[in-house]
């Protein structure tokens, strides 16, 4: 706290200074503080307002270091102010608070407007994509064998991209929800059986663009669980397009669905080149990817793998594949159900 005279020079000092600044203020007294103040933006005119009986108040930031200034006239009765005081605090821990607060607030804003976009994005994507799907499985049926072969392997293209988008549209989706902590599992009974060549057929196209085979093997039709399908499908799906990226051509990528018991156990076996000990745990965290230039992809898929399967109670880890590759393996506790 300082004390001016009319002449602007410092009368009076009270306090301990500023320490961030190095400040001490019995070093002001006597000097020409107009002068001083001129350094710091807006603090001589406010020193020159209260002089003609007018209190303000500013705030200064100088090396860092957030003050807060409040210039009050020292009035006498039926005269000018002959003298005006200078309150000072350090209020930098305060306001870099504020400033951390309203950042993360913004960003926070920023990042719900994000993966609201998102979220409408996919759904206005979904819907055509959906009908393409369906349209493009029709016709590659050929039942009336009226298509030539270059017709059919054409229509199998576009099959095999409009399931490719499918997928990334379900993975923007679940990012978004994993984002706003909304993912919910909605369980249901479902045959086993009939999910594996769901998985089989949807498959199919994108293995045999990659030239790669697929083998499936499930329990009988007798078998059923109860999980939520459609996140289940989603999870095998992005572990047979996941091995698929990493295979060599003309190899078989395995999905083996059995049960154990109560329990469901779900494997996905390439033929690729495997992944080092050191990268198994790494490789489920977001937009993590293998250092592998030629391999696409938003580094999600195998996130979403993990929080779905957690999602369900169960695990899912990495193993080396029986005679070479890689499988990746589900445990899914209590999801098997009576026939």
């Amino acid at each position: 706290m300082l004390t001016v005279d009319k002449d602007g020079i410092v009368t009076d000092v009270a306090s301990r200074g500023i320490e961030g600044l190095k400040l001490v203020p019995e070093r002001l007294l006597g000097r020409y503080f107009i002068a001083y103040s001129r350094n710091i933006d807006g603090l001589g005119d406010a020193l020159n307002r209260a002089l003609k009986g007018h209190s303000g108040r500013l705030e200064i930031e100088i090396f860092g270091t957030v003050l807060d200034a409040w210039v009050e006239p020292n009035l006498v009765p039926s005269e000018q102010p002959t003298s005006a005081t200078v309150v000072v605090s350090d209020v930098t821990d305060r306001v870099t608070a504020y400033r951390a607060e309203t950042q993360l607030v913004n960003l926070r804003e920023d990042q719900d407007r994000t993966s609201k976009f998102i979220v409408s994005l996919s759904h206005e994507m979904k819907s055509p994509l959906t009908t393409v799907v369906a349209l493009a499985d029709l016709l590659g049926m050929n039942d009336r064998g009226n298509l030539h072969p270059d017709q059919v392997e054409r229509i199998s293209v576009v099959q095999q991209n409009a399931d490719r988008l499918i997928l990334l549209v379900n993975d923007f989706l679940s990012i978004s929800k994993m984002r706003a902590g909304t993912f919910e599992s909605n369980p249901s009974k479902f045959q086993i059986s009939e999910l594996a060549h769901d998985l089989e057929s949807s498959f199919k196209p994108i293995a045999t663009g990659l030239d790669h085979k697929i083998e499936v093997t499930a329990p009988d039709e007798h078998q059923f669980a109860t999980d939520d399908r459609e996140l289940l499908r989603q999870v095998i799906m992005n572990l047979l397009t996941n091995a698929s990226k990493y295979s060599p051509a003309n190899t078989t990528i395995s999905l083996d669905i059995c049960v154990d018991e109560q329990d469901l156990r779900i494997t996905v076996t390439n033929e690729g080149p495997g992944i080092p000990h050191n990268e198994c745990d790494r490789v489920f965290e977001p937009y993590s990817q293998l250092n592998n230039p030629d391999v696409s992809g938003t580094g999600m898929g195998l996130a979403i793998v993990r929080q779905i399967v957690e999602l369900h109670h169960g695990k899912v880890w990495v193993e080396d594949g029986v005679g070479g590759g890689t499988s990746f393996a589900i445990w899914l506790p209590e999801a098997v159900s009576n026939s």
